[in-house]
């Protein structure tokens, strides 16, 4: 049992049928969004931008998993991370029940963060972080305009009976969020054992670096998003460095600095698959942004740094 519905709902533990779930962070004009507009990760596909760029990553940020387990600790970790928003979540990774709409559907957004479990036989020492390394995120899929195009503009058909929102979601110094929580039923079990992680039928397609050519193996001066966080190449190089190097798309970011343990010179002439901060604003941006507009992309490479991010786009292996 838990004191309120609004604990309930964030403590679960849910029942998802063991289909996994995933949950959109919104941003809302009336909760301060702290550290969520650094680390903002998909698009709606209910837009223009969301439909043509799969890169598109300015509505909020999404994370899920397979697992209904992993549920609680997720959502333990981004509100003390201070991702604050809206908070929306619903039953289904790859699959669902006859009337769910997972997020494979690629009807309802066109990326989301994997969280995996970490079973209790995981070796401590070697654990990678929960987020990180696996290869199970919904990445670089994007939106089915074929088939959910005619949802431009108007509101994602979803199954509300296995949804459920939070409003003010995250932790905020001197203000309290309102006792009231979701608007819909959340599915809620009582704990039972592991559930088993399904399977993607096929797997995301992965961007495979060409050979370098002349130019020189170079590390982006613009700083990345590490775990919600802004970090440099500098980083990656001041310790732990092969551990650091590992993390999801460093290496694209910090080619030079990795190249030792990951022969990561291989992205000499390839964008960073990091989203950064461009410098003297706190916009943060990635390489499909860049290119996005052809008749913008001359004046966006011409910022600081952004040849060195964006290599593929930007041309540095060309100059």
């Amino acid at each position: 049992s838990r004191p309120n519905k609004r604990t309930a709902y964030l403590e679960g533990p849910i029942d998802c049928g063991d289909n996994g779930w995933y949950c959109r962070i919104m941003p809302d004009p009336n909760w301060p969004p702290i550290n969520l507009v650094t680390d903002l990760n998909f698009g709606h596909c209910n837009t223009t931008n969301g439909f043509e760029d799969a890169g598109y990553d300015q509505d909020g940020h999404c994370h899920g998993s397979s697992d209904d387990s992993t549920y609680y600790w997720w959502i333990r970790d981004h509100w003390h991370r201070q991702y604050n928003g809206r908070l929306r979540c619903c039953c289904g990774w790859y699959e669902g029940n006859v009337g769910d709409t997972p997020i494979y559907s690629r009807r309802i957004a066109n990326g989301c963060d994997y969280r995996r479990k970490v079973v209790d036989d995981a070796d401590r020492l070697t654990c990678r972080d929960a987020n990180e390394d696996h290869g199970l995120g919904f990445y670089d899929i994007g939106c089915d305009q074929d088939t959910y195009g005619s949802q431009l503009g108007s509101p994602i058909p979803e199954n509300d009976s296995m949804c459920w929102e939070v409003q003010k979601f995250g932790f905020s110094e001197g203000d309290t969020p309102p006792p009231s929580g979701p608007s819909t039923s959340a599915p809620v079990k009582t704990p039972t054992s592991s559930a088993p992680v399904k399977t993607p039928a096929t797997s995301a397609p992965v961007s495979v670096p060409t050979p370098t050519g002349d130019a020189e193996c170079v590390d982006s001066p613009l700083k990345m998003l590490v775990n919600g966080k802004l970090k440099t190449c500098g980083w990656a190089a001041s310790k732990n460095t092969e551990k650091r190097c590992n993390k999801r798309r460093v290496a694209s970011h910090c080619p030079a600095t990795c190249d030792e343990f990951l022969s990561s010179c291989d992205f000499t002439c390839e964008d960073s698959e990091k989203r950064f901060k461009m410098n003297n604003n706190m916009s943060i941006k990635g390489c499909a942004w860049v290119g996005r507009d052809e008749d913008k992309v001359d004046k966006r490479c011409a910022k600081t740094g952004v040849t060195e991010t964006c290599r593929d786009t930007c041309g540095y292996c060309e100059e």
